[in-house]
């Protein structure tokens, strides 16, 4: 289907649910392997077998599990008093929608 604004939230009434076919399935359950440190995603491998669209999707979950728990991205406002289990962070993250922070 094509879409107005595709980048706009659409409510899910607009989109068909469709079953899986057993391919599908199996494209879905092979396994991939992945670094997971300090609370980043990085040196990811598929299985050689893995569609595109099968590697696609699992990026979205691992882009899920990604929270930069290194300090060194501490956003702070200048007029305001922060102690020290009160921060924000600014985390510089590459996703299938491009860079984001």
């Amino acid at each position: 289907k094509e879409m107005e604004q595709p980048k706009d939230l659409k409510p899910f009434e607009l989109f068909d649910e469709l079953e899986l076919n057993e391919d599908q399935l199996r494209q879905l359950r092979l396994p991939l392997r992945f670094r997971y440190e300090n609370g980043l995603v990085s040196e990811i491998e598929f299985d050689r077998e893995d569609a595109e669209w099968s590697k696609n999707i699992k990026r979205v979950y691992l882009n899920m599990l990604q929270v930069d728990l290194s300090r060194k991205n501490v956003v702070s406002e200048p007029h305001r008093l922060y102690t020290e289990n009160d921060a924000a962070y600014s985390v510089p993250e590459m996703t299938l929608e491009g860079d984001c922070e």
